[in-house]
């Protein structure tokens, strides 16, 4: 019996022991992170409410009652007049003021080629708390608001290292998150990263690639029509509920000289546009291809080149089809139009004058011409299959048969849905889910097939 009962102990102690150090294992718990708030700088000042005290590998100490400023001169780092060995790590009792903004956690300064790189130093959670305000609306439904808590935190994770050539882990930037410490903090958003505390997306076991966009346009797009390779949980789904974002439909207007000065800032010369030509789709719709002739030239490029060539605040997406249009705008005008101006019918006014080029062109059978004015509604199933089909009189035209344009006036509007790359989870129809009654575990795995959202001993 006491034999028996030694046994359960020794038992009941080992899953103790294996318990707590799964638990507490450094890789699993709670992380810091090194975010890049700076670099390339020549001084540093910091400030607090509290004492600074700063502090290098050599044991060299240097406190300052309300600021600490920095330098470099050659290869030494200096502080208050006296040399320090980077890096020199920057606590405080209180938050700690970097360029007027306030941050949690400590603070990291590393000489790099003779300047300075400013690093905040801080736990995941604390790190989400100045994230969250800045990718996702307070105002949102607190599940959607979950959902890129869940999604932001495994991203930071999966990032750990990704500039450590420059001394930290995440910039502070869109091009990792977007940080701002203890500015960014609110009520409603440390909820949503509260309520989530360590929940992560995980495929195989292993971070999922948490990819996310402002709004898909109602069917998000395979990661390998966009980027290249395969990743079997980015792979196109529609949204299940309409997203009612203001980047549903877009459209805008541009010449054939906006093009092309735009592209050759892309590296690609090829004189003022005057034709494009989609070559193919994906299979969400958005452009795989396509070729523009200039008056220098011509270049085949995907529709993700061409976006980010001429803008991706301009081109909203590559779910765009080119129209017909007589008017453009200078760069620095252009705004998405998202509240275009359109008939009973449901079509812009753009729409319409094309609908009546193409009547004059013979585009229409009789028999379709009587079915417009009998359904309406039928000008827009007509004008589909119809579009590019509509020739100016031109001294050149164009030898793309039915998705290029040449014009007189080299102007085109392109028409388009949604907003972003369009891989991974849409922010606008998270939220369209979460006000139908979807929790973040379900938004989160239906966006990611095959993903399983877990605390895993994050918590």
């Amino acid at each position: 019996m006491k034999q028996n009962r030694y046994r359960l102990t020794v038992l009941f102690l080992t899953v103790i022991s294996f318990v707590s150090l799964f638990f507490t294992s450094p890789v699993l718990a709670s992380r810091d992170i090194k975010v890049g708030l700076g670099e390339g700088k020549s001084t540093v000042s910091l400030y607090s409410s509290a004492p600074l005290k700063a502090s290098d590998k050599n044991g060299t100490v240097m406190s300052g009652k309300k600021a600490l400023s920095f330098s470099v001169s050659g290869n030494r780092l200096m502080c208050q007049g006296r040399t320090m060995v980077s890096p020199v790590t920057i606590i405080s009792s209180s938050p700690i003021v970097y360029e007027k903004r306030p941050y949690l956690g400590s603070f990291s300064l590393i000489s790099i080629g003779g300047r300075l790189s400013v690093v905040n130093v801080l736990d995941i959670e604390s790190y989400l708390r100045g994230v969250l305000k800045m990718e996702a609306n307070p105002k949102w439904p607190m599940e959607a608001l979950k959902v890129q808590a869940i999604i932001s935190r495994t991203y930071a994770l999966r990032s750990i290292g990704r500039h450590g050539a420059k001394g930290y882990d995440v910039c502070a930037t869109p091009h990792c998150q977007a940080y701002r410490g203890i500015n960014a903090h609110d009520p409603v958003t440390d909820r949503a990263v509260r309520e989530t505390k360590g929940m992560v997306v995980k495929y195989g076991g292993t971070l999922a690639k948490t990819f996310f966009h402002s709004d898909s346009g109602g069917t998000t797009a395979s990661v390998e029509d966009v980027w290249g390779g395969s990743i079997p949980y980015l792979r196109s789904v529609k949204d299940p509920v309409p997203s009612n974002s203001p980047h549903s439909r877009w459209s805008i207007s541009l010449s054939g000289s906006q093009l092309g000065k735009a592209l050759a800032r892309g590296g690609y010369s090829i004189g003022s546009v005057t034709d494009i030509k989609i070559n193919s789709l994906d299979g969400s719709g958005r452009v795989l291809s396509m070729t523009l002739r200039g008056t220098k030239g011509s270049k085949t490029m995907s529709g993700h080149r061409f976006r980010m060539a001429v803008g991706s605040k301009i081109v909203k997406s590559t779910a765009f089809k080119i129209v017909s249009g007589t008017q453009s705008q200078a760069f620095d005008s252009i705004k998405s139009k998202k509240d275009s101006a359109r008939s009973d019918e449901g079509l812009t006014l753009e729409e319409e004058s094309l609908i009546m080029t193409l009547t004059k062109q013979g585009a229409f059978s009789s028999e379709e011409l009587i079915a417009m004015l009998v359904d309406p509604a039928k000008k827009r199933e007509l004008l589909d299959q119809r579009r590019g089909t509509v020739t100016r009189n031109a001294p050149n035209p164009s030898p793309f048969p039915s998705s290029g344009y040449s014009r007189s006036n080299g102007t085109f509007i392109l028409e388009g849905t949604g907003w972003g790359h369009g891989v991974g989870l849409s922010q606008w129809g998270a939220r369209a889910l979460a006000l139908a009654g979807w929790d973040a575990k379900r938004i989160v795995e239906y966006y990611y097939p095959g993903t399983v959202v877990t605390s895993n001993g994050l918590r």
